[in-house]
């Protein structure tokens, strides 16, 4: 038996669910294996031929009828943002993490999220997902299995867009598990939205106010000017 396994392969004949040992088929030494022998080193003492009660060091089977299988994937990440992002508001990106084989995988899937400095960051949820955030970087694991030619649960990201952004945001994210990837380009992608400003706010109470002053007030000058503009006109006809 062996203790440890390189990370992304499995055993071809595990001996039991979830253990690093491999059963040999037949004990005997000429067993054969499928894809490499994997010699035990250790030696047993036996007696000899002889019978004579002398004993000598023979190797325990050399060969065993177990061997490692490097699975491989090909993992893909696609992301898109959720409408426009808004200065000062919320907004929402969406990535979908898809299994193109030709394996399934069965190990731990992890989405690493950088928000740009425009953004910082809100919530982070999906069906089977687990994520947390430190600063800028959001991490998402999930256990569940992955076929090939299916998807995951969606994973939705929440940020804040700042105030004083403008132009347009780019916002990238990648994808990583434990079996060997066969096509690497398609790990990572990337979400440009532009930001827009928002929406000037409705006057408020005090708004209409102050508009309602400044009516009385012009109301209350053109009455004067007319007043005074009637007075004029009177002394205007008595001087004649």
């Amino acid at each position: 038996a062996f203790t440890t396994l390189p990370v992304g392969y499995d055993l071809t004949t595990p001996s039991a669910s979830g253990t690093t040992s491999a059963d040999d088929s037949n004990p005997d030494v000429t067993g054969l294996t499928g894809l490499f022998d994997l010699t035990v080193g250790g030696t047993d003492m036996r007696p000899t031929a002889a019978g004579d009660g002398t004993t000598t060091a023979v190797q325990i089977n050399p060969t065993i009828d177990g061997g490692v299988y490097r699975y491989s994937v090909d993992l893909t990440l696609s992301k898109t943002a959720i409408g426009t992002a808004v200065a000062g508001q919320v907004s929402t990106w969406r990535i979908v993490v898809s299994n193109n084989g030709p394996d399934a995988e069965i190990g731990t899937i992890t989405v690493i999220d950088t928000l740009p400095a425009e953004l910082t960051f809100v919530e982070a949820s999906g069906t089977g997902w687990t994520c947390t955030a430190s600063g800028q970087i959001v991490t998402c694991t999930t256990e569940l299995d992955l076929a090939p030619g299916t998807s995951l649960p969606n994973l939705t990201i929440s940020a804040k867009v700042s105030n004083g952004a403008s132009g347009e945001i780019v916002n990238g994210a990648t994808v990583s598990s434990p079996r060997l990837d066969v096509v690497s380009p398609n790990n990572a992608s990337q979400a440009k939205v532009p930001v827009v400003k928002a929406a000037a706010l409705p006057n408020t109470g005090a708004d209409i106010l102050r508009i309602l002053g400044i009516g009385g007030l012009l109301l209350a000058l053109g009455i004067a000017t007319r007043a005074t503009s009637r007075r004029r006109r009177r002394i205007a006809i008595s001087l004649r």
